[in-house]
């Protein structure tokens, strides 16, 4: 694992603690991200169909800045881990979201 994937590991996480302070405890998506790493899975998710439980959540408590999605495309530091197509996935992801919650 390369320090800039440690980083973006370190940051997820910590969007996890602050997601818990704020109610939803994302434990399937730590499981798996454990299981896959950090990177790995922010790539299977981004490029996903189906807008996950936990994006409408986080939607819900208007915490989207602690989405898999928010890191991978409006985090400058780690745009370098994805490629583009991941990171305008993620970013049509947010905007699909937002656009729900109008």
């Amino acid at each position: 694992m390369t320090e800039l994937e440690a980083q973006f590991e370190l940051a997820v996480r910590e969007a996890c603690t602050k997601a818990g302070n704020l109610g939803y405890f994302p434990s399937y998506f730590l499981q798996k991200m454990t299981r896959t790493g950090a990177v790995t899975y922010a790539k299977e998710l981004v490029v996903s169909g189906e807008l996950q439980t936990g994006l409408r959540r986080l939607a819900q408590l208007k915490a989207l800045d602690l989405s898999i999605e928010h890191l991978v495309a409006r985090v400058p530091r780690f745009a370098s881990l994805f490629t583009k197509d991941q990171r305008e996935a993620a970013e049509w992801r947010l905007k699909q979201i937002e656009a729900l919650r109008r």
